[in-house]
């Protein structure tokens, strides 16, 4: 948006701004897929062996333990939720940003 007072500098920001917003909108998809609707609050087998959450199994004697404790999945899962709607709400800000600057170089020409 700051480009938008120097013309050569005009198509690198709408590139940027092009680039958070696929960014965003993958990064936001990609981690809404990996938590597929699991409740935080309720600690079970779904949250534990989320790839995404556990920091990692290890087979010890037989049997598979995660490298966190149930408080830290749980905190995890909790800022991955968040950090996904941050995520969608990046995207859509990076598209009226998009669209508005494209607007304002479509104005100035």
């Amino acid at each position: 948006m700051t480009a938008l007072g120097v013309e050569f500098l005009v198509p690198i920001s709408l590139a940027v701004d092009g680039l958070v917003a696929v960014t965003s909108l993958a990064g936001g998809i990609a981690t809404a897929v990996q938590l597929r609707g699991i409740d935080c609050g309720n600690y079970n087998a779904a949250l534990y062996y989320n790839s995404l959450l556990n920091g990692g199994v290890v087979n010890v004697g037989g049997q598979i333990r995660s490298a966190l404790t149930q408080h830290e999945i749980q905190s995890r899962c909790s800022a991955d939720k968040a950090n996904t709607a941050f995520m969608f709400l990046g995207f859509v800000v990076a598209v009226v940003v998009l669209g508005l600057s494209f607007q304002s170089f479509r104005r100035a020409k």
